[in-house]
């Protein structure tokens, strides 16, 4: 096979090496520039919730009296950071109640000894602990105490189970930057 000799090409290669090469680049990147390519758009992604995980390693002599278990938690954000995690113990309750009802406890750490009061030898306690990401603004104090619903999320600052005007804060952000699920 004989390949024929083009003007160009011949005026190319009868030039210097480093006339040659960088020839050869702009070629290069042309080629590499005129392949496929993704359009972005320009709209946000909305946030993904994080999701939380946590392990109790169960003493195998529990008794009536105070049982004390030592139980660790994680968060996993697929689209940033967790910043803390909301957590409460309910005695008494397999699921967690509809609307969410329990008062939880603000958390930056990832484990805890946890005493369980326990009033017979078989007795149930509820366990939630929710993750909460970077796109929640507020700055809590450890140990806050929150309520999710109803009517909307708030630091219970003076801890009554109630939502008051002026001493309460209604924390906006925070359903859609903690675990759904807990």
């Amino acid at each position: 096979m004989v390949v024929e000799e083009t003007p160009l090409i011949s005026h190319v290669m009868n030039r210097s090496p480093l006339h040659r090469t960088l020839w050869f680049i702009v070629v290069a990147t042309l080629a590499a520039s005129s392949g496929c390519f993704k359009e972005h758009t320009s709209q946000l992604l909305s946030n993904k919730t994080p999701k939380t995980f946590f392990w109790l390693y169960a003493d195998t002599s529990v008794a009536t009296g105070v049982s004390r278990q030592q139980l660790r938690w994680w968060g996993e954000d697929p689209d940033g950071y967790v910043i803390g995690y909301l957590i409460s113990i309910a005695p008494d309750l397999t699921a967690l109640p509809n609307p969410d009802t329990l008062t939880y406890k603000f958390v930056t750490t990832t484990d805890s000894v946890i005493a369980f009061p326990l009033r017979q030898a078989q007795q149930s306690f509820l366990v939630s602990l929710r993750a909460i990401d970077n796109t929640f603004k507020w700055a809590l104090p450890s140990g806050a105490a929150i309520k999710v619903s109803p009517p909307f999320p708030y630091w219970d600052k003076n801890k009554n189970g109630q939502f008051d005007d002026g001493t309460d804060v209604k924390l906006d952000g925070l359903m859609s930057a903690m675990d759904p699920d807990g």
